[in-house]
């Protein structure tokens, strides 16, 4: 007699037929609904015009250059203008010139009274722009244009970018529904619908907060445009492996190779940067869920993926293309193989160790400390735990993990400014009780809920948002659990209630995971400037995995309840949590989103328009026999040259001019026809001819361009704009990043 068997058919599998109209059906849906939202009336004209100064009551002043973009149709767009001027003695009227894609719209003259101007813009128009002849009132620090009072547009035809947009998202949407059937065939539906959600988080308007663009993306994505072309980074050091010179702090070299694919096809483009940088630090969410698994406890994993998904910290960390942005992601990857090297004890997992940490060795300069001493203490747990003859079978492995640690080693004992940034910024005390003194303060400012739950411990404005913490409040009623998951651990070992359970990992696994959170904020405490969240960005991932255990013993804890009651409970509970959850993180995001670029919208902190200032110098400076900047007032203003394509990448190493002096950072004094100074120690006019006024995308003090005819020789000059009018916002900090805070 034969046996027979019954095998669970999934619900899924029913469907497999139809996935080729559902798909149909979702991109035709995609398509019509993008186009719907992307081809609305443009209302938000003004409000998102650029190059204008903030708003007076109704009131919004250029500067020399306001640009509106226009979605293009393939009719004419019939465009309405209102502007104004309020004239002040010496200036009765202003002159203002309009052009598009097409060209030159025309020149007018603008008074105090109001006057409409009226165009026919052809088809395809993507934008106006209206240069206007500046003029600086008595006792006002701005450099004023004209005033646009209104604008408004009335295209024709069907939208051709809307289409195009509509198109692409219609079959991404086919894409990423396919990827979703699959993963949901295969039990990830949900991680998947979280990493999904976590990447549009990290994407939502990721141009404008932080404001573009940080000098240290700078730095990153010109030295990946530069290797792309010529193989040498804008310093001429030939393909750097272990790290790269930089500013003369010698930064970890992941992010350049990351983005050297994408600069060789974009360009040096901020946005790109950007948009790698955030899908790679959404991969943070399945490598916390990949990690949490490790350690058997049931729901722990997507409460964690969950807390990486809305994750202040990380979230903010992957919007900006910088070094510490990579760790959430690397570091949880690192830790995940070192769960499953201590576990299994395999030579395959010893090769995913190997190439785990020999890599995030090189994704930040914290990491340098931390991975070394995560393989030390995950060797030693895998020995004890599957006996030391096992140390013969991961002989291999260990090769690999030297190989790739070779350049860094190679960089650490043959170049002396290799350590010049942690010179600078490394520990200080006049004695060893006094230095473990400070160490120790700034080592327990890391496990306060203050620096999570309330406003306090941030120091500066471009590591997180202000008067937030790095973590949502509620999450902390799901660390409650942690207090009962030792019982919970010893649960096979002792006779305990059943309702606590067992884990199946083993404890050496337990004890990595305790002794990777004590290790996570050490590299940071032996700096100055703590709490620092980027240096101490190893803890992000570590928190969303301990709010997943917590939650995790809190909801089988749950299971001792009656059992209406504990379903009553559970719901309860859920519903509560994800209510507050949803209600914090979205009062953080609106935050972010709203009213934290103002706050950081500074020539010194992201150097916001520095790019754009940078290109406009660039197109004016043929006309011209020397370009002078200022150092003082413009944040290291050479990479910005370099980002805006000053000169070709294979011209950019003969002409550029380095001082060092390590362990300072270096000194650009010149580039080409590019002068570096202080102005402070220049004896410059008053007053001189303003050529170009460039506010803020905020409409606060930006940049101003003027020409200046000295000994017979024409000079362009760009410098921060002024704001020595009383009651204005205080000029630059001093050229010291670690400086500025967020009382600045």
């Amino acid at each position: 007699m034969i046996a027979s068997r019954s095998y669970a058919v999934p619900r899924w599998a029913g469907l497999r037929s139809m996935r080729g109209p559902l798909f149909g059906v979702l991109a035709v849906c995609v398509f019509f609904t993008t186009l719907t939202l992307l081809d609305r009336p443009p209302d938000a004209l003004l409000a998102q015009g650029a190059g204008m100064y903030r708003a007076e009551g109704d009131l919004r002043w250029t500067g020399s250059q306001a640009e509106f973009a226009l979605a293009p149709h393939t009719g004419p767009t019939r465009l309405t203008l209102v502007l104004g001027f309020s004239s002040w003695p010496g200036r009765p009227a202003t002159q203002v010139r309009l052009e598009s894609d097409a060209g030159g719209l025309g020149v007018f003259t603008i008074t105090a009274q109001r006057q409409h101007i009226q165009m026919l813009l052809p088809p395809g128009a993507t934008f106006l722009r209206l240069h206007a002849a500046l003029g600086r009132p008595p006792g006002d620090w701005r450099w004023l244009g004209v005033q646009v009072l209104s604008i408004d547009a009335a295209p024709s035809g069907l939208p051709t970018r809307a289409i195009k947009l509509a198109l692409l998202c219609a079959a991404a949407s086919v894409v990423l529904a396919w990827g979703f059937a699959w993963a949901i065939s295969r039990g990830y539906g949900t991680l998947a619908a979280l990493t999904l959600l976590g990447l549009a988080l990290r994407l939502i308007g990721i141009a404008g907060s932080p404001p573009m663009i940080h000098r240290d993306e700078a730095v990153s994505l010109v030295d990946a445009w530069q290797l792309a072309n010529t193989g040498y980074d804008h310093l001429g050091n030939f393909m750097p492996i272990a790290a790269f010179e930089a500013y003369g702090d010698w930064i970890s070299p992941m992010l350049t190779y990351l983005l050297l694919p994408w600069m060789a096809l974009f360009g040096p483009q901020p946005l790109v940067a950007r948009i790698v940088v955030a899908t790679f630090g959404a991969l943070a969410i399945p490598a916390v869920y990949g990690l949490v698994r490790e350690l058997r406890l049931p729901g722990a994993p997507i409460v964690a993926a969950l807390v990486a998904t809305l994750s202040p910290w990380q979230i903010f960390l992957s919007r900006v293309a910088i070094p510490p942005a990579l760790v959430a992601t690397t570091w949880s990857l690192c830790l995940w193989a070192a769960m499953r090297f201590v576990r299994l004890g395999r030579r395959r997992d010893a090769f995913g160790l190997a190439v785990a940490a020999g890599l995030t060795l090189y994704a930040y300069p914290t990491m340098k400390l931390a991975v070394p001493l995560l393989v030390l203490l995950a060797a030693g747990l895998a020995a004890a735990h599957h006996g030391w003859r096992a140390l013969a079978r991961w002989a291999w492995p260990a090769l690999v993990l030297g190989l790739l640690w070779a350049p860094f080693v190679s960089n650490t004992l043959f170049n002396p400014s290799s350590g010049a940034r942690f010179q600078l910024v490394s520990l200080k005390a006049e004695s060893a009780s006094q230095w473990l003194a400070l160490w120790w303060q700034n080592y327990v400012v890391y496990f306060l809920p203050r620096l999570y739950y309330s406003t306090g411990g941030i120091r500066k404005i471009v590591q997180a948002v202000p008067q937030r913490g790095l973590a949502l409040g509620a999450e902390a009623l799901l660390l409650l659990g942690l207090g009962v998951l030792p019982i919970r651990l010893a649960a096979r070992r002792w006779r305990t209630p059943a309702w606590l359970g067992s884990t199946g990992a083993p404890w050496p696994v337990w004890l990595l995971l305790v002794l990777a959170i004590v290790l996570a904020p050490l590299p940071a405490s032996v700096t100055s400037g703590n709490p620092h969240v980027f240096r101490a960005a190893a803890l992000a991932p570590l928190y969303a995995v301990l709010v997943g255990l917590g939650a995790a013993v809190e909801w089988q804890l749950l299971a001792y309840l009656p059992q209406l009651a504990r379903a009553a409970m559970r719901t309860l509970a859920a519903v509560a949590l994800g209510a507050a959850l949803l209600w914090q993180f979205g009062a953080w995001y609106d935050d972010l989103l709203n009213a934290y670029p103002a706050k950081a919208d500074s020539t010194w902190f992201f150097a916001d328009s520095e790019l754009e200032a940078m290109r406009r110098v660039v197109a004016y400076a043929p006309g011209y026999d020397q370009i002078w900047i200022d150092a003082r007032s413009v944040g290291r203003p050479y990479i910005f040259l370099l980002a805006s394509a000053a000169l070709p990448p294979e011209q950019v190493r003969a002409q550029l001019v380095v001082e060092r002096n390590p362990p300072e950072i270096n000194s650009v004094t010149r580039l080409g026809s590019y002068h570096f100074y202080d102005f402070a120690s220049l004896a410059l006019p008053a007053a001189l001819p303003t050529i170009e006024a460039l506010p803020t995308s905020n409409g606060l003090p930006g940049y101003v361009i003027q020409a200046w005819h000295i000994d017979g020789r024409r000079v362009l000059i760009l410098r921060g704009m002024p704001t020595e009018v009383a009651g204005s916002v205080p000029a630059a900090p001093p050229e010291d990043e670690d400086a500025p805070t967020l009382q600045d």
